[in-house]
């Protein structure tokens, strides 16, 4: 493919993506609001605990197969296959272990409860297991607007079947039934959508490298996964249902941003970003036009949700959630730092350095559970205070990693972030904090924060110059965005 079709299928993929993951955010809140009227705080603490434990074999359930199979620039019709059957048969062996070890995480956490929810969540794992080398293709073929739809449609479908459940009972079932009805859904939309199907599994002395690479990746994921989820199962076992209930409702509100913008855009990026690798000069500046658009697109919502975090939690919970709105603020600014790495993470993979990867990973990750742990003798509070210091150092150590085993100019990529952060997302923050400290009312407060913030990225964006130059940079690639957007799905498929 001809670079200025490769970027213009970038640039349609990122467009797309973002147009239909808003609308999943809106999904995500929505299920938030209703929810949040309909359970308690133990409720979503209890659902909190099987994920938090149980989540890790949905990465082995995976393999790290789905992003080598993403990354690899050819792939044949026996490797497709195979690597469906593989992840289908750990997809079952995975669903089969969690399905046995019901009792002993309800004995862990002393609650009786989670023996039912963990058993009916084991179908998750199985379910995703058959429908993830079906994204994989729809993603190969770049047809990222058709997989964004599937993602869309999937926890909407997943939020009416739990609501519908509401009406026979309302407790933490309505979640269980959630989960399994968006990843139900997903499963079916993808195998009609992926316009592929596998074939018998066949022995192939191809699969060593993707293999190798997502035995790499498997190893990444799972140390991050302890590292991401030792709050939940920390706070969980010392602190009760309670209190996890009204950190994870905190946290769920950071990670919608993260997941929802920058997790999806990953599947645009590393393919595209793997097509410029061995040629550094293009390499390095789509990485710090990558670093620009988290730095100020997801910089500012987490600086704002900090700011504006108790009108927010009052229009998404209702006034029995009042304690959630610190720990949202303290997680927003830890948030900041964790959407950063993100960029890190695409230099990783589109490089094939999962290996070096792997070895920071294990030698950084200890400091942010370390950091949780430290706080969890101060509850809630002191695990969000833990995370947010925890993913600042994380984020300081993994630049100057990246930089020095990938050739990647590390310090130009912080100093583009901290421009934007300082410059931009912190103004704009402090502004609307400021504002809606003025007025009582939990609507008012969040229109004139807004405004404030607007009236501040205005003012900053004219005045100071570097910053001005930036925004300008990332309006070209909104109108490139906008004009490339309305191309056919599925137009361009640049490998096999």
């Amino acid at each position: 493919m001809a670079d200025a079709d490769l970027a213009s299928a970038a640039v349609r993929g990122g467009a797309v993506t973002l147009l239909a993951q808003g609308g999943r955010i809106l999904v995500g809140f929505a299920s938030t609001v209703v929810l949040a009227r309909l359970l308690s705080p133990a409720d979503f603490g209890l659902v909190a605990m099987a994920v938090a434990v149980v989540g890790v074999a949905d990465l082995l359930r995976d393999f790290g197969l789905s992003t080598a199979a993403i990354q690899a620039r050819h792939l044949s019709q026996i490797q497709k296959s195979n690597l469906f059957w593989i992840n289908a048969l750990v997809g079952g062996i995975c669903a089969a272990g969690v399905f046995l070890l019901a009792v002993p995480i309800a004995a862990f956490f002393d609650q009786d409860a989670l023996i039912g929810v963990v058993r009916a969540l084991a179908a998750a794992f199985f379910i995703n297991g058959l429908s993830t080398q079906f994204k994989v293709q729809i993603t190969r073929q770049l047809r990222f607007g058709r997989l964004a739809s599937i993602e869309f449609t999937g926890p909407l479908m997943g939020l009416v079947c739990g609501i519908a459940v509401s009406f026979l009972t309302t407790s933490y079932w309505v979640i269980v039934v959630q989960q399994i009805s968006a990843a139900t859904t997903a499963l079916v939309l993808s195998v009609v959508s992926a316009r592929w199907r596998p074939g018998w599994p066949r022995r192939c002395g191809q699969m060593k490298d993707l293999l190798t690479f997502s035995l790499d990746m498997l190893g990444t994921q799972l140390i991050a996964y302890v590292a991401k989820n030792v709050d939940s199962i920390a706070i969980g076992r010392v602190w009760g249902p309670a209190q996890l209930g009204i950190y994870d409702r905190a946290y769920q509100v950071l990670v919608v941003p993260l997941n929802q913008l920058n997790a999806p855009l990953s599947r645009v990026a590393i393919p595209v970003f793997a097509r410029l690798a061995g040629d550094d000069p293009a390499f390095n500046t789509a990485m710090r036009k990558a670093q620009l658009l988290t730095s100020y697109c997801t910089g500012t919502i987490f600086a704002l949700s900090a700011a504006l975090a108790e009108p927010i939690v009052a229009v998404l919970f209702g006034p029995d959630w009042t304690a959630v709105a610190p720990v949202l603020a303290i997680l927003a600014l830890g948030g900041i730092f964790r959407s950063l790495m993100q960029v890190c993470f695409w230099i990783y993979t589109s490089l094939g350095l999962t290996r070096a990867q792997l070895k920071f990973y294990l030698a950084a990750q200890p400091i942010l559970i370390a950091a949780v742990l430290i706080g969890l003798p101060w509850g809630f509070l002191g695990v969000a205070v833990g995370h947010r210091v925890g993913f600042l150092v994380y984020w300081i150590l993994s630049l100057w990693w990246v930089g020095r085993v990938s050739g990647v100019d590390s310090r130009q990529l912080a100093t583009d972030a901290v421009r934007a952060l300082l410059l931009f997302a912190a103004p704009v923050g402090i502004s609307a904090f400021a504002a809606c400290q003025l007025f009582d009312g939990t609507g008012l407060q969040l229109v004139v924060g807004g405004l404030a913030a607007a009236i501040t990225g205005i003012l900053v964006t004219s005045t100071i110059r570097p910053v001005r130059t930036d925004i300008q940079a990332l309006v070209g690639l909104a109108r490139r965005a906008r004009k490339n957007v309305a191309a056919p799905d599925g137009e361009i498929v640049p490998w096999s």
